[in-house]
């Protein structure tokens, strides 16, 4: 993966997924070779929480969060 240009690169990893023991040195990892690092399927939890200073973009699904207001 490395190869990869990290300039042309956004790496979208399942918030789900990343709960895995080493997934956060993984994606600090990345991030410190350049890479830009996107959560898809994010929805708030405490443990979760670490994850949100080590990536730079958090997709929200508008229609699973519905109407508010």
């Amino acid at each position: 993966m490395l190869s990869l240009p990290s300039e042309r690169v956004v790496l979208e990893l399942d918030a789900e997924l990343v709960r895995a023991p080493g997934a956060l040195e993984l994606i600090n990892e990345l991030r410190h070779a350049g890479y830009t690092i996107a959560l898809d399927h994010f929805r708030f939890s405490a443990e979760l929480e670490p994850l949100l200073a080590a990536v730079k973009i958090v997709k929200l699904d508008m229609l699973e969060l519905g109407p508010r207001g």
